[in-house]
C-alpha cells in the first residue's frame, strides 16, 4: 500500500467504516485522548490524516483491555518516537496496513509493559 496524505474530518474518518470504532462518540473520544491527532485545524475544524488515524486508533483499540486505561495506551503511544513518520515509512516502502497495525500496537504493548513496571503495577499478558 502506498501512502498518500489525505486529509479527512472525523466524521469522514468515522463513516469510512474502516476503524473498529462503534460509533462518532468513541472516536472522538481518541481524539480527545489523543490516540489520533488532527494535521491541521482550519476553519474550526481539526482534520487527521486518514491512513496514520485509522492505524493509530486501530492499533489502540487491539491493546484496549479491561485493565489497560486510555491514558496508559496514550502514554505508551507519546513513548515511540516518531511514530506517525514510522507508520508513513512503513507504508512508503510496502508494509500493509495490517502488519503496520501489529507494529503499531506491539510498540504501544511495550511500552504499557514498561510503564507498569517502573510505575510497579500489575503487568498484564496482552493476547493478539
Amino acid at each position: 500500500m502506498a501512502y498518500e496524505l489525505k486529509e479527512v474530518t472525523l466524521e469522514d474518518l468515522f463513516n469510512s467504516r474502516k476503524t473498529k470504532e462503534k460509533s462518532l462518540k468513541s472516536l472522538k473520544a481518541l481524539a480527545e485522548e489523543e490516540i489520533i491527532s488532527p494535521v491541521k485545524k482550519q476553519d474550526g475544524k481539526d482534520y487527521y490524516d486518514e491512513i496514520v488515524s485509522r492505524i493509530r486508533a486501530n492499533a489502540a483499540r487491539l491493546c484496549k483491555r479491561p485493565q489497560v486505561f486510555w491514558k496508559e495506551i496514550r502514554r505508551a503511544m507519546k513513548g515511540v518516537k516518531s511514530l506517525d513518520q514510522n507508520i508513513i515509512n512503513d507504508l512508503t516502502s510496502g508494509k500493509s496496513e495490517k502488519d503496520a497495525i501489529k507494529d503499531v500496537a506491539a510498540k504501544i504493548r511495550t511500552n504499557v509493559r514498561a510503564y507498569r513496571q517502573k510505575k510497579g503495577k500489575q503487568i498484564l499478558v496482552f493476547s493478539s
